[in-house]
């Protein structure tokens, strides 16, 4: 999730009434035509079908037997540097190796993927051929007519085919679609959940097979497991927007709804509103370390997998340190889904409307959330998609947590995706982090932050 300021805002309005006037001129950029059988390959693609096969086994087979129509395309795009992606960057380097298409992961800082994609689709130059769909972003790339409708391509016979029903389906209705249209495919899935410290559970008293029901339980365990040194919780408590997150996933689990009622007005000043603030503010911070109340995603996961806390919510992505060789806790963690519901985060992976090689920027995206090369993605503690993955013996013994994981994002509850959504998560950071250090009461804190949400979304037009 990343934190988009004002600045960035007010240069993306201007930017785009500017473009709107210097593309009035231009000829608007046509999709190209799907992908041709490769035995219809021409010219230097037929010498690129001479190639020796470097396939082992009839998956790669298939990709190499598509994609050769296409060698030495070079396909660009950015990423945020850390993680997942180096995965799939190993990944498509075999994809190379296969069908001759290049592939450019341009390294970024990750708050500066958004703003390049945005300027990238708004200004129709095409530099970027595939894109990372953080779903939050959904509704600004669809507002720049940016991302290719993807159904003619997953229908097309000349690529290898593509089961969307295999995906878990709140993803691949999140990450992927948009009023019904198919842009994106289920990349990076997410979802938060709860890991919990089994071992300090029993040395208290509590069952270890029994992980808090709800988020009072959470302050009630938290208090009990709290002596000397060691703390309940590790609380993302920072100016940061895992602080939103955290305070998210207490509204949803409380109120079972999503930010916005059916007249698209926000619904934080409600009893769960306020009631997700009071334990964000006052009852985590009673039993998590004094200086969690600044601190950010790698801080509270270090706190869980040093042994300093005991139980926290997170995603994750960032929780090898829990199952690593050397870790402290190795052994000791249960994990669940966090009590009542969770935030459902996650990428899907779409192609840019104004690429020039959306044919085979497509049949990257499609190798990319295959499922040959999501089982690789196991062992990094990511990503996966597959609703049949999360079941799997074999990748359960090789990763813990990936069956909750699977079982929160089928739970989970989305962001919202409208254009204004980045500004939004401002608002909600900047009044969570007032109430928990007191700047702001819980029941003004709320109330403020309901308000500016609500000014903000009859500003956009949003609510009448």
């Amino acid at each position: 999730m990343s934190n988009m300021n004002e600045r960035r805002r007010s240069s993306r309005r201007e930017f785009l009434r500017a473009s709107a006037l210097t593309m009035a001129g231009l000829t608007a950029v046509a999709c190209a035509p799907a992908a041709a059988p490769a035995d219809e390959a021409t010219g230097s693609q037929a010498a690129g079908a001479a190639r020796v096969s470097v396939a082992t086994n009839d998956v790669e087979a298939a990709y190499e037997e598509v994609g050769r129509q296409w060698e030495g395309a070079l396909l660009r795009l950015p990423i945020g540097g850390r993680g997942h992606w180096g995965v799939n960057q190993k990944a498509a380097e075999r994809f190379t190796e296969l069908t001759g298409i290049e592939t450019e992961w341009e390294d970024n800082p990750y708050d500066q993927v958004y703003d390049k994609t945005f300027l990238d689709l708004g200004s129709q130059s095409g530099t970027y051929d595939v894109l990372d769909l953080n779903f939050a972003w959904f509704g600004q790339f669809i507002a720049t007519d940016g991302l290719l409708r993807l159904e003619e391509y997953v229908d097309n016979p000349a690529f290898p085919p593509i089961d969307l029903e295999a995906f878990v389906p709140a993803v691949l209705e999140v990450y992927g679609k948009w009023e019904g249209n198919l842009y994106g495919l289920p990349w990076l899935g997410d979802a938060m959940i709860f890991p919990y410290n089994q071992a300090h559970y029993e040395a208290v008293g509590l069952d270890p097979q029994a992980p808090p029901a709800t988020w009072n339980e959470v302050h009630e365990f938290g208090k009990t497991l709290t002596h000397d040194d060691q703390y309940g919780f590790a609380l993302m408590g920072g100016r940061q927007i895992q602080a939103m997150c955290t305070y998210a996933a207490i509204f949803f689990g409380l109120a079972g709804k999503g930010f916005y009622n059916d007249a698209g007005e926000p619904q934080f000043d409600s009893d769960e509103g306020l009631e997700a603030m009071e334990i964000m503010a006052v009852k985590l911070p009673e039993i998590s370390p004094p200086a969690a109340i600044s601190w950010d995603i790698v801080q509270a996961a270090e706190a869980v997998s040093q042994g300093t806390c005991s139980m926290e919510i997170q995603w994750p992505g960032i929780l090898q340190g829990l199952i690593a060789e050397d870790s402290p806790v190795l052994g000791q963690m249960g994990f669940a889904t966090p009590p009542g519901g969770t935030p459902l985060g996650g990428h899907g992976i779409a192609v840019s409307n104004y690429s020039q090689n959306k044919e085979a920027a497509y049949l990257l995206c499609h190798y990319l959330v295959s499922p040959e090369i999501q089982r690789q993605y196991v062992s990094e503690g990511y990503a996966i998609t597959l609703t049949a993955l999360f079941e799997d013996p074999e990748v359960q013994a090789i990763n813990p947590y990936l069956k909750t994981m699977g079982d929160a994002m089928a739970i989970g509850l989305s962001w919202p995706r409208t254009e204004e959504t980045n500004e939004v998560f401002d608002i909600m950071v900047k009044h969570i982090n007032a109430a928990i250090t007191r700047e702001e009461a819980p029941d003004e804190a709320t109330l403020l932050m309901n308000e500016e949400i609500l000014e903000l979304r009859k500003e956009r037009g949003y609510v009448g």
